[in-house]
């Protein structure tokens, strides 16, 4: 049995237990989870690292090929996808969109990727023999893990069950008690495999935090040495920018010219990006994005117009073709996109309205998520605010503040995901794709197995039952972490 957990979680919690919003019980929540049971507990920091990780190298590869011209490149902006509300909105009503979203899977779908791959060869079992359970602040994450693709090649769930934080505050309750939580100590950290978190990790449980962690890695990774003349250079690490609760925030973040680096962009790139913080916002900045991106298209077709009366010496056949490019040939496309770039007087296409954009379904993020602990609404807006400066604070009380120079996202790496981003180990585990009206999902109902989670005592006896049945059928589960794996840290 293996527990994973979100940042928002852990400062939110403690509410349950009369604890002041925001207080951090990262260590009782961790030592409450062996109590029950969990042979291990993971942070889902590092699979919020893994998904800046993948994350950054998509639209660093989407933005070069808008800068290249290349008719095959993905499109812009690019929209974050780890907030399961987003993503069903996005296939039920928005289908013609799904090209916009990235291709990565939220973070505790890629973390459960790597336990029942990575994590069961170094225990020697098979992915069937994990049971793996997320503890997330959001309703939506069980749904989210239903999905028929997020399987294993033998065909186990990444991720089986789904408990909120209220429903792990009513299982503590019903097995443990309520002074027992709260007279454990705040010192239990997480196992090392998957336990040793960035600050950019930490920061995905608040609105703004999933764009502010990937500029972190974005703009010093496509920068260069130095910053050049760039008044963010490579040293910034904080982006406020986009920070804050408001309906929809903008920003812009200039990269300097760096024609050896990632993007090979020999003037100054202007990254505009955006954050919707709730889906009414969300579907607002949409529309926007549709209506510039139709403008974008009438404009493109202007200047392909203009151009083509300006160039009256265009082979015969050409000229044919350009009248009709929706008909091009095979034979003759590749050549006419290479002519139609080369011979362009006005450079570029026309800019997206933005690059990158963050989508949080939930006011305030992950932090106030459907399954976390509800405040009086007059109270809302305040403990919201508390449980967002608590991650703030853990973010700047972390040692490593960006995900790609966390020694533990580098092992993993290297080991198992195919030596960097992007590559095929790390496409097949970490990325996905979407489906018009959403993927067909698991028949919970046929898992005689899975423990209900109707009410807290019975969820308690499931896991019970489930633990005396795998040490009868298993042994006990080794407790020794993978070796060379690096110690605990700030999470």
């Amino acid at each position: 049995m293996i527990a994973q957990v979100a940042p928002a979680v852990r400062v939110s919690l403690g509410e349950e237990f009369g604890l002041p919003a925001g207080t951090d019980c990262t260590g009782k929540l961790v030592g409450a989870l062996r109590s029950l049971g969990f042979h291990f507990v993971f942070d889902v920091l590092v699979g919020a690292d893994l998904t800046i990780m993948e994350e950054g190298n998509e639209l660093l590869k989407r933005i070069k090929g808008f800068l290249a011209q290349d008719p095959d490149a993905a499109p812009l902006p690019l929209f974050t996808s780890c907030c399961p509300g987003w993503v069903n909105y996005v296939e039920a009503s928005a289908p013609e969109c799904m090209q916009h979203l990235s291709t990565c899977k939220s973070p505790h779908m890629m973390e459960g990727a790597v336990l029942k791959t990575a994590w069961a060869e170094v225990l020697q079992r098979q992915a069937s023999d994990l049971c793996v359970v997320s503890i997330m602040p959001c309703v939506r994450k069980q749904g989210e893990a239903d999905r028929m693709p997020f399987q294993t090649l033998s065909g186990a769930r990444q991720v089986d069950h789904v408990l909120t934080t209220v429903e792990l505050a009513h299982l503590i309750k019903a097995s443990l008690g309520e002074a027992s939580f709260l007279d454990l100590p705040n010192e239990a950290e997480f196992d090392a495999f998957m336990g040793v978190g960035t600050g950019a990790g930490q920061i995905f449980g608040v609105t703004g935090g999933v764009m502010e962690a990937a500029l972190r890695t974005v703009v010093k990774v496509a920068g260069p040495p130095g910053g050049g003349n760039s008044t963010v250079g490579l040293k910034k690490l904080e982006f406020t920018e986009v920070r804050g609760m408001e309906g929809i925030r903008e920003a812009s973040v200039t990269l300097p010219p760096n024609p050896t680096g990632v993007l090979r962009n020999t003037k100054e790139l202007v990254l505009r990006v955006a954050v919707a913080n709730g889906l009414g916002n969300a579907k607002r900045l949409l529309k926007e994005c549709k209506e510039h991106s139709a403008a974008a298209k009438q404009l493109r077709q202007k200047r392909l117009k203009q151009h083509q009366e300006a160039v009256p010496e265009v082979p015969w056949e050409w000229e044919w073709e350009w009248e009709s490019e929706a008909e091009l040939s095979k034979r003759f496309q590749e050549e006419f996109d290479q002519y139609r770039f080369a011979e362009m007087k006005d450079g570029t296409p026309p800019e997206p309205l933005y690059h990158f954009v963050e989508v949080m379904a939930c006011p305030g993020g992950c932090i106030g998520g459907g399954g976390q602990p509800r405040a009086p609404s007059k109270e809302r807006a305040s403990v919201l605010e508390k449980r967002r400066q608590a991650v703030y604070g853990k973010d700047e009380r972390c040692v490593v503040r960006r995900s790609h120079e966390s020694p533990l996202v580098k092992e993993l790496y290297e080991k198992w995901l195919g030596g960097g981003p992007g590559s095929p180990t790390a496409h097949e585990l970490l990325h996905t794709s979407y489906v018009s009206g959403g993927p067909e999902e698991f028949d919970i109902a046929k898992e005689a197995e899975a423990p209900t989670i109707d009410d807290a005592k019975g969820l308690a006896k499931g896991l019970a039952k489930g633990l005396a049945e795998d040490a009868e059928q298993h042994g006990p589960i080794p407790k020794k972490p993978m070796e060379g794996t690096p110690s605990n840290g700030s999470s």
